[in-house]
């Protein structure tokens, strides 16, 4: 959603009743990828160097709230995670079995500059996007959060209570913690999902 079309919704199903006014964007429609609209990137934060480091926030950037350094103080930044004690032969067969849409995971160690583990050599995996219109960046941390779970538990820490606030949801760390498949987790937090698109399709200005 747009921030026009986000405020919209907020404004009236939380029954907010500001005064608002949303000017409407010409030429773009909900498909486009950025280089599509013509205009010049212009990097969002430090972290968001390139488009590709945005398509993998939503779901990388849930990383950050665990032991792993999610590529900050790195080139890729949200394309690579790591830390000194990842396994990546283990983390990496785990994966190959997901069969996640869109991406490729290579083994690729880095020695971040500042953040996470800044100054230290850390192995880790870096996420090639293969299709953008398949990738599911949520569904990319669940496999990983999931595979770490069972490779290196007793290494890998999630810090669930910041990480709550950026997921959004309890949900998810009762199914982690009793050991759901990631497929399991994926499959009951998008029925919730689809609830929300019914629901916010009233909502969109553009198509």
């Amino acid at each position: 959603m747009t921030p026009g079309e986000i405020a919209t919704f907020y404004n009236e199903t939380e029954g907010l009743h500001a005064r608002l006014t949303v000017v409407r964007m010409k030429g773009w429609q909900r498909e486009m990828w950025f280089e599509q609209t013509g205009l010049p990137w212009i990097p969002t934060s430090p972290n968001i160097p390139g488009l590709e480091s945005a398509i993998l926030y939503p779901g990388i950037a849930c990383l950050e709230y665990t032991n792993l350094s999610v590529g900050r103080g790195t080139p890729i930044p949200f394309m690579w995670v790591g830390a000194p004690w990842f396994q990546p032969e283990k983390v990496l067969k785990i994966l190959a079995d997901a069969g996640l849409k869109g991406v490729t995971f290579l083994s690729r160690d880095f020695t971040p500059v500042r953040d996470v583990y800044a100054n230290q050599k850390c192995r880790g995996i870096e996420l090639k996007i293969t299709d953008r219109d398949q990738i599911r960046p949520f569904q990319i941390f669940v496999h990983i959060a999931g595979a770490l779970r069972d490779a290196q538990p007793e290494e890998f820490e999630l810090r669930w209570e910041r990480s709550r606030f950026l997921i959004g949801t309890q949900e998810f760390l009762e199914l982690y913690n009793r050991k759901a498949s990631p497929r399991e987790i994926i499959r009951k937090m998008e029925s919730s999902t689809w609830k929300f698109i019914k629901k916010r399709k009233h909502y969109l200005l553009y198509e």
